[in-house]
């Protein structure tokens, strides 16, 4: 069960990987975010040129990641909806399914007896699929400036990318099979394949 969870994982992150590249294809760039990211290119080649030090490419990034993140606001809004909808909303209306889950058999469940609660599964993906990341980033962007918010994304990608290793730890490593996610939201993932019979 545990190469399943992983195969519908993977689904489920391309799933939302079309649907973010759909959405920024459609959704048009204003001149201000085509300039930004020309910015950013030139900024990464003069860096790998050796033409800036990194202390200046720092600086530079900072100042560029907080302009091109308020210039992209409407496609880290979609983003964040589209995790929400199919993260949350869909599995919740969906006997606890994503499509990653349904095509390999696995639904995710309350841990205890009851009915799952769209609560718990807004906790499990906040963890496992960035969702609490990609809420700050898009409205930490009102509240801070250029340096601090860099930094403080910095932060909390590291803690998000922490609490998504330590949860797939537990989930490959320990004998129950739930990580952090899961013991957050008290959920569980389970198989919906028949166990064969012992003879």
């Amino acid at each position: 069960m545990r190469l399943d969870r992983i195969k519908a994982y993977l689904i489920d992150l391309v799933v939302i990987l079309i649907i973010y590249i759909i959405s920024t294809n459609v959704i048009p760039r204003s001149d201000l975010l085509k300039k930004y990211k020309s910015d950013e290119r030139e900024l990464h080649e003069n860096y790998v040129e050796k033409k800036i030090s990194m202390s200046d490419y720092t600086k530079q990034y900072e100042v560029l990641y907080y302009n091109i993140s308020r210039e992209s606001k409407v496609n880290d809004i979609v983003y964040v909806v589209s995790l929400l909808i199919y993260f949350v909303v869909v599995p919740f209306f969906l006997n606890g399914q994503t499509l990653g889950l349904f095509l390999n058999r696995l639904r995710i469940e309350r841990f205890t007896i009851g009915k799952l609660h769209m609560w718990q599964l807004l906790v499990r993906n906040v963890v496992i699929v960035g969702l609490g990341y990609s809420i700050f980033r898009v409205s930490l962007v009102y509240f801070l400036d250029a340096k601090i918010y860099y930094k403080v994304l910095l932060g909390i990608s590291a803690v998000q990318i922490l609490l998504l290793l330590l949860s797939w730890i537990m989930v490959i490593r320990k004998k129950e099979k739930r990580g952090l996610h899961e013991i957050l939201s008290n959920t569980e993932v389970v198989s919906l394949r028949k166990r064969p019979k012992k003879i």
